[in-house]
């Protein structure tokens, strides 16, 4: 009896475990990333767009794809490559954050073949150092892979 509970209790365990996806199951060739600048009323903002581009269901952390929102400011990381004419990097001023270690079925995006997500980036000028009447050249090099590159005039 003891030992048919503890092959229950392992099935169990292999079931639950099985059903949580993989950490790194997507490859940075899986996705296709484009970012657009959004500008509404005096804020700088990115929309950030997400393509599954392989032939297979992807999971995507969503730390990955969690930037900010109107009630938090800082950006959890520096996954945008801005430069200006020169081709200076411009300073980054928002906070650094690791991924969690261990993550949840629900920690994760699902994206079937062709499937996107779209996420919109707030406060891109509280974050970084943009001087007025400017030009600058912004693209994604984050986790997910790189981006366009798309010209802002501040």
């Amino acid at each position: 009896m003891k030992k048919m509970i503890i092959y229950l209790y392992l099935f169990l365990l292999f079931i639950s475990c099985s059903s949580v996806p993989q950490r790194d199951n997507f490859e940075t060739d899986d996705l296709q990333i484009k970012i657009e600048i959004i500008e509404e009323k005096s804020e700088i903002g990115i929309k950030l767009i997400c393509e599954n581009i392989s032939h297979k269901l992807i999971h995507i952390p969503l730390f990955y794809l969690t930037f900010n929102n109107s009630s938090r400011k800082n950006l959890r990381n520096n996954w945008f490559l801005i430069t200006d004419k020169t081709n200076t990097c411009v300073k980054y001023y928002g906070d650094y954050f690791e991924p969690p270690v261990k993550m949840k079925k629900n920690d994760f995006q699902t994206l079937k073949p062709n499937e996107s997500v779209e996420i919109f980036v707030e406060h891109i000028s509280f974050n970084y150092d943009l001087e007025p009447s400017s030009e600058y050249f912004i693209s994604y090099l984050g986790p997910l892979g790189e981006s366009n590159k798309v010209v802002l005039i501040y």
